[in-house]
């Protein structure tokens, strides 16, 4: 997936660029908050993340980019996920979304027991679970779920040694 860019100071020049991003990308000349108040939302999931000031962010993405399906590869408590599925959700969108990890935890970020997916899936299932899935797999495995093509936003927040190897698997996405 190519870089996102969406602010231009010349439109002409990236209409190559936005061609091969997606069509439902539409340049602009600016960002106002007004235009995409789903960015001043309270978050509903907030726990201990780096993620936390981005939250803003992601949920204007959503409202921006409107995607068919969003797929988080790396989820650990889920707060830069449940952050798009709430923005889905209020927006009142047909987004279909999907959260991969193994809820093991790696070396980089270290390892932990079920009660992180436990916690997550308490918050996730009642509020988000009519149209996102959490799937406890690696990344490998779950990609026999989807079409080539078929995902619109892909969100790589895992281990980045373990996105590395599974490079094949990110191309084919």
């Amino acid at each position: 997936m190519k870089s996102l860019n969406i602010l231009f100071d010349d439109v002409e020049e990236q209409s190559n660029s936005l061609a091969a991003i997606g069509p439902r990308l539409q340049p602009v000349k600016s960002f106002s908050v007004f235009d995409h108040p789903i960015c001043l939302a309270h978050p509903l999931r907030l726990t201990a993340s780096t993620w936390l000031t981005h939250i803003p962010f992601g949920m204007a993405l959503i409202d921006i980019l409107q995607p068919g399906v969003l797929v988080e590869l790396g989820t650990f408590s889920g707060v830069s996920y449940s952050a798009f599925c709430q923005a889905v959700k209020e927006l009142r969108l047909g987004t279909r979304c999907y959260a991969i990890d193994t809820w093991e935890g790696d070396a980089h970020g270290g390892y932990y027991g079920s009660e992180v997916l436990a916690d997550l899936r308490q918050h996730h299932d009642l509020l988000y679970g009519d149209f996102s899935e959490l799937i406890q797999s690696s990344f490998n495995d779950a990609l026999n779920r989807f079409e080539n093509g078929s995902i619109d936003l892909l969100h790589i927040d895992g281990l980045h040694t373990y996105v590395g190897r599974t490079e094949g698997t990110i191309r084919q996405l």
